[in-house]
């Protein structure tokens, strides 16, 4: 009988050349962080939240109120607590018989603005993290008070310096 020999083809460099650069890059990560992880740290931050146009009954009557547990009901993120809320008339953009956009009132409609403050590890790009989850200014998210959910929108997020 004759021995067959091994002859190493083109697919089997590439599959050996592979193999070696993903041990590469593992063993890489792994020694450049000397085998353990630091936990980022997490800072006081305050929150301010708005929607224009909310129905009255969706915050009324004592919904929402100082001290009512705040979280994010995509992951349920735990955001903080309710520190300052402030409504007033609706703001809706509307446009008029000119075609011009004009903001007006709307009935049964008001304008809310929530202020929170809670603990999250602040980004290098910018917005805070909370379980994963990158919060950004201008952006809308859906947020759970106590038992109610709101489409809020991040107005502003400020560090609280600790003194």
């Amino acid at each position: 009988m004759e021995k067959k020999k091994f002859r190493l083809n083109v697919i089997d460099c590439v599959i050996i050349v592979a193999v070696l650069a993903i041990a590469a890059y593992g063993g890489y990560r792994y020694f450049r962080s000397g085998g353990t992880i630091d936990p980022p740290t997490r800072t006081k931050y305050v929150m301010v939240l708005d929607q224009m146009d909310i129905a009255d009954d969706a915050f009324g009557n004592g919904k929402v109120k100082i001290g009512s547990k705040v979280t994010e009901r995509t992951v349920q993120a735990f955001l903080g607590k309710v520190t300052n809320i402030e409504s007033g008339p609706s703001r809706a953009y509307a446009q008029d018989s000119e075609g011009n956009i004009t903001l007006s009132p709307r009935p049964l409609y008001s304008y809310l603005k929530v202020t929170i403050e809670g603990e999250a590890v602040f980004a290098s790009s910018g917005g805070i993290t909370i379980n994963g989850l990158q919060f950004l200014c201008n952006k809308q998210y859906e947020i759970i008070i106590d038992d109610s959910l709101f489409y809020l929108r991040i107005l502003e997020l400020e560090r609280i310096e600790d003194n």
